[in-house]
């Protein structure tokens, strides 16, 4: 047959490939030829129950009623000759205009994956929707692939290493994959401690709480499978001047200050000390002193990608009994959800009438939670998002101070005009 004699003419050529043992239920998948003049050689007949390819009996003509001609994708085949795994050609010769090709991504079953192909092209009908074929032949191999069934295979638990001071408390979270590696939903977790001397968790909430000195096994378990975290459980600080960050949940692009206290200190000259962190979940911009309860303060900083060592010296001395914020860390989180990293303090130490003395540390941590401007919730940015942050500016939904994204204590243009810019890529993050 000669496809540029009939204008937006589609064939669709049922074939059968390789068999699988596997018995699915019963699928249909409907492609909608929008703009079509010409009948559609497609399908099958009833009669067609024979094992090989005949025209005779494979093809009936269905004739386009307004332009449009629905084809059905089904499990036909695999029900009459016991086969799982489906092919179909789809040829169309578009002499002119465009021919608009679509189907509901809806009811492409979980456990089939239907694919498009021209070649070096693969299209996942689970994800995408539509095609427009323009003027020219196309021809577009679609494959249906039985998948197995998902099976949990493994369990992560975040953090997966931690190290928390006695009666110091940490929720732990954990997630499940099955064997292609995709995260499982709907799993309920059984949580336990291999010592409950030095910590004892919440078997339902994952609430850790540190009780002694010691070591155990934080275990997450779901279907069958189990997994782990190791918790060191610490001595509190002896008395001492005490420098302390916080324990922080933060969503993707947040930025803002993290405040770092010292407490128990009298007569303090100077004070000094080095903070690792983990580049890839957070970044950190500077460090700046934090004059809200002390003055005269001065530092000096050497910054690196994943450390920093300042000294702090206040003209006036220190003085506090209980923890005062002294320095504030400016960051901006980059991880993912479920990303966690230590703010660990270390080498730090203290001057009063020119003696150095050791400080206590208690260190902190950043886990992610989400994604800021992520308003529907869907772990992206995506054009709900600039839609919701549009309707804020002309006031259709309340205003989320989430989407002040440049810090100006209102949600306006410039806000709407900046997530937009990221959508497209012209900025790399909010």
């Amino acid at each position: 047959m000669n496809l540029m004699k009939f204008p937006n003419i589609i064939l669709l050529l049922l074939f059968v490939c390789i068999a699988v043992s596997a018995v699915q239920a019963a699928w249909t998948v409907d492609i909608t030829a929008q703009n079509q003049l010409e009948p559609v050689v497609f399908g099958y007949d009833p009669e067609a129950t024979d094992n090989n390819y005949n025209p005779a009996l494979d093809e009936i003509t269905t004739t386009p009623i307004m332009g449009k001609v629905i084809l059905s994708l089904d499990d036909l085949y695999a029900k009459k000759i016991k086969k799982d795994d489906l092919s179909w050609t789809l040829s169309v010769s578009v002499p002119s205009g465009s021919t608009d090709i679509s189907w509901d991504t809806s009811t492409v079953p979980e456990n089939i994956k239907l694919s498009m192909t021209k070649d070096t092209t693969v299209i996942d009908m689970k994800v995408q929707p539509s095609l427009t074929l323009q003027e020219g032949p196309h021809e577009y191999t679609i494959t249906a692939e039985v998948k197995a069934q998902s099976v949990l295979t493994g369990i992560d638990v975040s953090p997966s290493k931690i190290s928390l001071e006695e009666g110091k408390n940490k929720v732990f979270s954990a997630k499940g994959y099955d064997q292609y590696g995709n995260d499982m939903t709907g799993l309920t977790f059984t949580w336990s401690s291999s010592d409950t001397t030095a910590g004892t968790i919440d078997s339902s909430t994952g609430l850790f709480t540190a009780l002694k000195v010691g070591n155990t096994t934080v275990s997450a378990t779901s279907g069958g499978k189990t997994g782990t975290a190791q918790v060191t459980v610490e001595a509190l600080p002896q008395s001492g001047v005490i420098l302390s960050l916080p324990e922080l949940d933060l969503k993707t692009f947040e930025s803002g200050t993290i405040p770092m206290t010292v407490g128990n200190i009298t007569g303090g000259e100077g004070i000094c000390a080095t903070v690792t962190w983990d580049s890839s979940v957070i970044n950190i911009e500077s460090f700046e002193v934090n004059e809200s309860v002390f003055s005269g303060l001065s530092i000096t900083c050497n910054l690196t990608q994943n450390s920093a060592k300042f000294v702090v010296i206040d003209d006036y001395l220190f003085d506090a009994s209980s923890p005062q914020p002294f320095v504030d860390i400016v960051y901006k989180a980059l991880g993912n959800k479920n990303d966690y990293t230590e703010l660990s303090v270390c080498d730090a130490s203290w001057s009063s009438s020119y003696n150095n003395y050791t400080c206590c540390c208690t260190d902190g941590s950043v886990s992610i939670i989400g994604m800021l401007a992520d308003f529907n919730e869907n772990n992206e940015i995506d054009i709900g998002d600039v839609s919701k942050v549009a309707y804020m500016v002309v006031d259709k939904v309340t205003d989320n101070m989430e989407a002040d994204f440049n810090k100006d204590g209102d949600v306006d243009t410039g806000d709407a005009a900046k997530i937009s810019w990221y959508l497209i890529g012209k900025i790399p993050m909010l």
